[in-house]
């Protein structure tokens, strides 16, 4: 069991000395998944609510959260939302090769975007250890074509999403069979974090 803040300084600190190419490799998964964690720890600290201060890294959720008297609070599944077949690692080599990140990609735009975000979501749902566990998806739309410019529009842009499917979870048809416990969306900026089940809420921008 370890403290999310000093394991989210640790990752910060290491991301920092690294490429990103070394950094999305899969050697840094689960760093990167501290990483998502210790941004979810963080933004709940900045809108002062309560939020699990310890975890447990494992594989099948990827992490069980404490609080602060190592009492088990729930387990918490992460991931990330990418375009498919989008490898990250690759794409940082490529860019640091050429210097720089482009400007324009190929991807389709804001409406794509939702769809993959809706077909992670249900693929995590699909998981047979999912009942009572919590779901942190990292949206890093900033990756290809990016839909906010600031928290503020992701924010919006959260809440169209939701209101277009009021009666279906978000457009996501199995997340009530499923059991999970809530699922969290963290913006490409790492700071900007919605709760949209079981029901819409800011948590912080």
């Amino acid at each position: 069991m370890k403290s999310i803040a000093q394991e989210y300084a640790r990752v910060l600190a290491l991301n920092a000395g690294l490429s990103g190419s070394t950094y999305f490799s899969n050697e840094h998964k689960d760093d990167r998944e501290w990483h998502i964690l210790g941004s979810a720890h963080a933004a709940y600290f900045r809108a002062q609510r309560s939020f699990p201060s310890h975890a447990d890294k494992r594989q099948s959720p990827d992490f069980h959260l404490f609080d602060a008297t190592a009492y088990f609070e729930h387990a918490l599944e992460v991931t990330m939302v990418i375009p498919p077949d989008h490898k990250v690692h690759r794409h940082h080599r490529e860019w640091e090769a050429s210097g720089s990140k482009p400007m324009d990609h190929p991807y389709p735009g804001y409406r794509a975007h939702w769809d993959w975000l809706r077909q992670s979501i249900g693929a995590k749902l699909n998981l047979p250890y999912i009942r009572g566990c919590g779901l942190l998806v990292y949206f890093d739309v900033s990756l290809h074509d990016t839909v906010e410019r600031s928290p503020d529009d992701f924010l919006a842009s959260v809440s169209v999403e939701s209101n277009r499917h009021p009666k279906e979870d978000f457009g996501v048809t199995n997340i009530r069979s499923s059991g999970v416990k809530s699922i969290l969306i963290l913006s490409a900026d790492m700071r900007a974090l919605v709760e949209i089940y079981p029901h819409l809420d800011v948590i912080s921008k």
